[in-house]
């Protein structure tokens, strides 16, 4: 069985989302403040019994899609981060709170609200238009690399970003909405990691990439015999691949064609014809 690489993978990207209520929630409404300017804001009352509760329970309060929208939301206003950054990350929370979170002083919020498939594209492009050194948060940019509501223009800006070690580009490679110009720079980007991404890209056809399978980096050839999309005729090659790790990758696929198969029972290493026969 083959299994994705996930180096790129950051992993508040695969944050789950709380489904189990252990605890009963109160019926609450927010209520505007007295002389508050336009910022909204919790009431001192609603302040105080989100402080007053226990910080693992609001955690899974905040986290849970079927916790209330008022109290969601108040959650959303609470003074504290962590309060913030779990409700961000909740699928049931407003667009309107996921656009106003973008713009949270803390990155770990955004980070959330990045992460979050619900926040809109214009939202995800906010949170990463400015791509300068100075100003670029490099996990905010690959989380929304990896959301699927990112919009193409958002993915096709981060396709290009190199100063993070081709983190962000990597993944922007594997998304559905990557831009065909986008897809020969990435194929011969100076970057072994974004060649990877771009290896186990479903969105770049192989035979844009059919180059990779000659690549000078063993682990792109392996994230090409990795890749779902890798036809047999390519199998076949990467079979006789210099680099073990390249062919017991191979090894490693369920339902090889026959011939890679024999090929690979005939390896001169104990290890490969080991897999490709244990696999079957």
């Amino acid at each position: 069985m083959t299994s994705n690489w996930n180096e790129t993978l950051h992993p508040r990207a695969t944050t789950g989302t709380f489904t189990e209520k252990h605890h009963s929630t109160p019926e609450l409404t927010l209520e505007p403040i007295d002389g508050a300017g336009d910022e909204p804001a919790n009431s001192p009352e609603m302040e105080a019994m989100l402080r007053a509760a226990d910080p693992t329970w609001r955690k899974n309060v905040a986290e849970n899609v079927d916790t209330p929208a008022p109290l969601l939301e108040a959650l959303a206003l609470s003074s504290d981060r962590d309060d913030r950054s779990s409700v961000a990350l909740n699928t049931s929370l407003s667009t309107s709170t996921l656009v106003r979170l973008a713009s949270d002083p803390e990155e770990y919020v955004r980070e959330s609200v990045a992460s979050n498939e619900r926040t809109p594209p214009e939202a995800l492009d906010q949170l990463t238009a400015d791509l300068t050194e100075g100003g670029m948060e490099i996990t905010v940019c690959e989380l929304v690399a990896r959301n699927p509501s990112a919009g193409a223009d958002t993915i096709g800006r981060l396709a290009t970003v190199d100063t993070d070690g081709g983190y962000i580009a990597a993944a922007a490679a594997q998304h559905p909405r990557l831009p065909a110009e986008a897809h020969k720079a990435l194929v011969e980007h100076k970057l072994a990691t974004v060649r990877r991404g771009v290896a186990l890209s479903t969105t770049i056809p192989f035979e844009a990439k059919k180059s990779l399978l000659s690549d000078p980096d063993e682990r792109v050839r392996s994230e090409v015999a990795n890749a779902r999309d890798t036809p047999a005729d390519a199998l076949l090659g990467l079979a006789d691949d210099s680099s073990v790790t390249v062919r017991l990758r191979v090894a490693a696929r369920w339902a090889l064609p026959d011939e890679v198969k024999r090929k690979l029972q005939a390896d001169p290493e104990p290890d490969v014809r080991r897999l490709v026969t244990s696999a079957y």
